[in-house]
């Protein structure tokens, strides 16, 4: 299939209605786990680590779901790229928590996990404020000139991950202004440090803590959530643990302070995972499962020191 036929699927699919284009997200979700044993069994593997961990609730979430709710990610872009209107069919919970963390003045970390329509994220935050984001270009040059002729959208400035872009954050964020990161995302190599995630080793990218911990900025979660007619997007507090402070239990004390000043990279990167996984937990059928996420073998498994996880 050439970028021309894409465009014009891209630019056919755009005009579709919301819910016919979950019926064909569904379809494709399900097409992929049939059609794919690698990653059938990836899905697989991932759902039922982490499934212990929010099985909790009344009704059990359901795989089936997962893997229609998988394939709404590639079918609701074409709606997200081609029409402004997407971000006026959504709830926002949580922004007066931007507005409190931006009159500190020291910018803003933006936390966008693969959970929901994270695509919108970013986009819907543009409308009401500019923020600049952190993307991984595509290695298809072709590809690449397909996302710049559809990705772009007032007051959102995209850079690639690389040095580049970093430093464009970090002036982003000197300047008092918004950044988003996807923290899920597996760095490049050096660029992260092994961290548990639903009870396996992760490579993590420590690039969100080591610029809050550079310019003293704040960080946030933000949650694009899929519901009947539209989405939500939903603001959370970033909740750090500081180092050796227990409850009367014996359980670590988690506070709702932006900062990460107080603790290392290391155990701020951690803390991450554990907030992630606490996201996730609260719509589980949402997360991109099927992302490779563990790769890569930790350090312990490859016969090095444990000072190599750092």
């Amino acid at each position: 299939m050439t970028i021309v036929s894409l465009e014009r699927i891209i630019k056919w699919a755009s005009v579709l209605p919301l819910g016919l284009a979950r019926g064909v997200g569904g379809f494709l979700g399900l097409a992929a786990w049939l059609f794919s044993s690698k990653y059938r069994r990836r899905f697989h593997e991932n759902w039922h680590r982490a499934r212990p961990r929010f099985q909790a609730k009344a009704k059990g979430p359901s795989m089936f779901r997962a893997l229609t709710q998988a394939g709404c990610l590639a079918s609701e872009l074409p709606l997200i790229w081609g029409k402004s209107a997407t971000t006026e069919r959504m709830t926002i919970e949580g922004w007066e928590m931007v507005e409190a963390l931006l009159a500190k003045g020291k910018g803003l970390i933006v936390l966008t996990p693969h959970l929901g329509a994270f695509e919108l994220g970013a986009r819907a935050f543009a409308r009401r404020h500019p923020i600049t984001v952190l993307y991984r270009p595509s290695p298809s040059p072709a590809m690449e000139r397909l996302l710049q002729r559809f990705r772009p959208a007032d007051n959102l400035t995209a850079v690639p991950a690389n040095g580049l872009g970093v430093r464009a954050l970090l002036r982003t964020l000197k300047s008092a202004g918004v950044v988003g990161i996807l923290p899920d995302q597996v760095p490049s190599q050096g660029e992260g440090v092994w961290a548990d995630f639903f009870g396996k080793p992760a490579y993590t990218m420590t690039l969100p803590v080591r610029l809050a911990q550079a310019t003293d900025a704040p960080l946030i979660w933000v949650l694009a959530i899929r519901r009947p007619g539209g989405w939500s997007l939903v603001f959370k507090p970033w909740r750090a643990v500081k180092a050796n402070e227990v409850s009367e239990e014996g359980k670590p004390v988690v506070n709702a302070n932006p900062s990460v000043n107080a603790i290392g990279v290391a155990q701020a990167v951690q803390a991450m995972n554990h907030q992630l996984e606490a996201l996730i937990a609260l719509e589980p059928e949402q997360y991109l499962w099927g992302y490779n996420r563990y790769r890569g073998r930790p350090p312990e498994e490859r016969g090095l020191s444990t000072a190599a996880r750092i």
